[in-house]
């Protein structure tokens, strides 16, 4: 019986992603024009000394998203409506683009007003935490072996997105192809369960570890030093800290003059 989990299906839906994403965008950038000719440029107020009230809404925004009970477990429904899932596609269009992506500008208001320390704590907590979850690294834990969209990828991507001489056998950015890696002796991995301990999977990491170093950074505390739990394939788990997904990313990338993908 296939996947029917809201996981899977938007890991492996990619091109459905791409698809709606352009359809969205025309209409965007339609309404855009129809604003610039109809509106007047209203100027951003400077920060000044804090942050302005611009700036304090986000905040606000983001302290709802951060501290909202939903459900990133494979099993679950997934994340609440507005954590991002398609800006970007397809490269960016999974949920931990919204996590990571949020979290600069927590440090930056964090270092203007240092006295709200417990509120951005508790908005990067509730990035750092969802990080760990089967919703945090969707793609590997759903995109094994080869796109079987490859043949119904926009012809615009031949020779842009995929090399003009690997049309039709080359995968799109933002298909991880777990299954394919090889480790930094050129032998074959196989299906990795654990996004982190995978030789693959470079960007998952680095966000990961800025994500929780910002965290420790805003608040001073050691909570992502201390072992916590990553989601990996098949509803198991695997114990990590912040130190050891930094050396093992350091570890890895040290093996391959090439970096990892």
């Amino acid at each position: 019986m296939a996947n029917q989990t809201a996981a899977f299906k938007h890991a492996t839906g990619l091109l459905g992603v791409v698809q709606d994403e352009r359809r969205k965008q025309r209409t965007a950038m339609g309404k855009g024009i129809e604003a610039l000719t109809d509106q007047p440029v209203v100027p951003i107020s400077p920060l000044g000394p804090g942050i302005n009230q611009r700036c304090r809404g986000w905040l606000k925004h983001l302290y709802n998203k951060a501290t909202q009970v939903d459900d990133w477990t494979e099993q679950g429904r997934g994340p609440a409506d507005w954590w991002d899932r398609s800006t970007g596609a397809p490269m960016s269009s999974f949920p931990r683009f919204d996590l990571h992506e949020s979290s600069y500008a927590v440090a930056l208001m964090a270092d203007r007003t240092p006295a709200w320390r417990e509120v951005y704590g508790t908005v990067l907590e509730g990035l750092a935490d969802r990080y760990t979850t089967h919703w945090a690294a969707v793609d590997w834990l759903n995109q094994v072996g080869t796109d079987p969209a490859r043949a119904n990828y926009p012809h615009s991507w031949k020779g842009s997105l995929i090399p003009e001489q690997e049309w039709g056998q080359y995968d799109m950015p933002g298909w991880t192809a777990n299954g394919l890696s090889t480790n930094a002796k050129g032998e074959a991995m196989g299906v990795e369960s654990d996004p982190i301990a995978a030789e693959a999977m470079l960007f998952f990491k680095g966000w990961l570890a800025l994500v929780m170093s910002l965290h420790g950074y805003v608040t001073g505390s050691s909570k992502y030093r201390q072992p916590w739990s990553m989601a990996n394939r098949g509803g198991t788990s695997r114990q990590w800290t912040l130190d050891l997904v930094v050396s093992t990313l350091h570890q890895q990338w040290s093996e391959r003059e090439e970096g990892l993908h």
